[in-house]
C-alpha cells in the first residue's frame, strides 16, 4: 500500500527540473483554456445529471472520487458522476473489489447501475472531464500513464514510479483508438523512454500528439 504525507503532496518548484516545469507550465495553460471552453458542456452535463435525478428520485454527487496512484502518491481522481445513485451505495456496501481497490471501475460492467444520461457519458468519456481539476491541483500530467487504483502490481512499473499519471497517454490511446495514433507509439515504457532523452520542447511537441489522439478517442465515442 502507497502513503502519502500533505507536506509530499505539493513539490516545490525549487525541487523540479526544468523539464518537469516546463511540462508542468503546459498542463496549466492547456488545462486552463479547455476549462473555459468547455464550460457549456460542464454546465450542460450538471443540468442534465440533475434533470435525471429530478425525474427518478434518485439524488447523488455530481462529482465522485476513489484513490488512484500516481507517481508513486495516492490522490483523489475526480470523475463525474454517471451511476444511479442506489447502485452505487449497494456496490459500496456489498462489492468485494471495491472493498479491496476502492473504485468504481467494476460498476460501470453493469449497465443497469448507469443512468440513461450516464451511457452517453460513458461512450464520449465525459465523465472523464473531472479530472482537469486533478491536472490543475498537480495530482496528475496531461500526458502519463493512466492511474491505477492502489492495490494494482503494474504501480511497481518504472514509469508509473517515474512519471505523473496522465489523462491520455501512449497505452491508453491506442486501446482507445483500436491500434490507429498518430505518435504510432504503443506502451507507457516507450513515452518514458522518449521523455528522458528528448528535450522539454521535443517533449511538449509529443504530448500535444498524444492530447490529439485523445481528442480523436473522444470523437470516435466508443468509451468503455
Amino acid at each position: 500500500m502507497y502513503e502519502t504525507k500533505d507536506s509530499e503532496i505539493f513539490i516545490s518548484v525549487g525541487e523540479m527540473t526544468i523539464k518537469e516545469l516546463i511540462k508542468r507550465i503546459f498542463d496549466i495553460v492547456i488545462v486552463l483554456v479547455l476549462i473555459i471552453i468547455l464550460l457549456p458542456v460542464y454546465l450542460f452535463i450538471f443540468t442534465a445529471i440533475f434533470i435525471e435525478q429530478v425525474i427518478t428520485r434518485d439524488f447523488g454527487s455530481f462529482i465522485i472520487s476513489e484513490p488512484r496512484i500516481s507517481k508513486g502518491r495516492v490522490f483523489k481522481l475526480y470523475k463525474l458522476n454517471m451511476y444511479k445513485e442506489y447502485k452505487r451505495q449497494e456496490y459500496f456496501k456489498n462489492s468485494a473489489e471495491y472493498k479491496k481497490f476502492k473504485t468504481w471501475s467494476y460498476l460501470q460492467k453493469d449497465l443497469s447501475s448507469i443512468r440513461y444520461f450516464g451511457n452517453i457519458m460513458r461512450h464520449t468519456y465525459m465523465d472523464e472531464l473531472g479530472q482537469f481539476f486533478n491536472i490543475l491541483k498537480g495530482d496528475m500530467s496531461f500526458v502519463g500513464p493512466r492511474p491505477l487504483p492502489d492495490g494494482y502490481e503494474l504501480n511497481d512499473k518504472e514509469p508509473r514510479r517515474l512519471l505523473k499519471a496522465g489523462l491520455v497517454g501512449f497505452a491508453s490511446n491506442r486501446a482507445k483508438n483500436e491500434g490507429d495514433t498518430l505518435s504510432k507509439q504503443k506502451t507507457d515504457e516507450e513515452y518514458l523512454s522518449i521523455y528522458q532523452k528528448s528535450s522539454s520542447f521535443e517533449i511538449l511537441k509529443v504530448d500535444l500528439l498524444v492530447i490529439v489522439d485523445g481528442f480523436r478517442a473522444v470523437l470516435k465515442a466508443k468509451g468503455y
